[in-house]
């Protein structure tokens, strides 16, 4: 076999692969809601049985009551908002019971636009969130971070100020 046919050979092969094994487009992702984190100017959150937690916007800073609030832990309470949803559908003639969303322990409200936390899904170990009639999966991590002992949401410097 000469070189001009291996060249040949080798290029055939590579397009019967291609053609075989076609590329996918990147999936597009979805997020979660498509509320804009910055037009957001009040978050009310409940954690039966822990206290409930709201958080008011005044002049570009976050408050919890009269005290401010730790604008980095707010930031990712926001970017729940723009988290992706990996797996979406209806909520519509489902058992909300099955996906713990029934009776929560945890939702959230941003302005008007609640987000209600059900179960852990145990395969990847997402959460289960109902908003505007449909069920997401999204990032565990978020159930946890509404979940922070109170003491988190105060700024540190704040919290120095009426320590000592």
């Amino acid at each position: 076999m000469n070189r001009s046919n291996l060249i040949l050979l080798i290029v055939a092969m590579i397009l019967a692969v291609i053609l075989h094994y076609p590329i996918q487009p990147k999936e597009e992702q979805q997020i979660l809601t498509s509320i804009d984190p910055k037009r957001v100017d009040n978050i009310y959150i409940v954690r039966t049985p822990l206290p409930d937690i709201h958080l008011k916007k005044q002049q570009q800073q976050w408050y919890l009551q009269s005290q401010l609030a730790d604008q980095t832990l707010v930031s990712k309470i926001l970017g729940l908002l723009q988290s992706r949803s990996f797996q979406q559908f209806s909520s519509v003639g489902k058992s909300l019971e099955e996906y713990g969303l029934e009776q929560t322990q945890t939702r959230i409200r941003f302005n008007n636009t609640d987000l209600v936390f059900g179960k852990e899904e145990p395969l990847h170990s997402h959460r289960y969130v109902l908003y505007n009639q449909q069920i997401h999966l999204i990032n565990n991590y978020y159930y946890y971070l509404l979940r922070s002992d109170i003491s988190h949401f105060i700024d540190e410097k704040e919290q120095a100020k009426h320590s000592g």
